[in-house]
């Protein structure tokens, strides 16, 4: 697979937070295939946000909690 550009947008890219898709508008490119999109996520609110757009979503669970 080959990656064309990445982009990574944030909490302080926004003004509405997950899981509002306003994010996605700040890497979409018009005629892009959605298939080509992953949102990679830990949480109940990013899996909506990326079913919001319709794009795939990969949850991760494997984080280590530092105290």
């Amino acid at each position: 697979m080959l990656f064309r550009s990445r982009t990574l947008v944030t909490r302080t890219d926004v003004d509405l937070i997950k899981p509002n898709p306003e994010g996605f508008s700040h890497i979409y490119k018009e005629g892009t295939d959605l298939k080509d999109y992953l949102f990679i996520g830990d949480n109940i609110a990013d899996k909506q946000a990326s079913e919001s757009v319709g794009i795939d979503f990969f949850e991760v669970n494997y984080f280590r909690l530092i105290a």
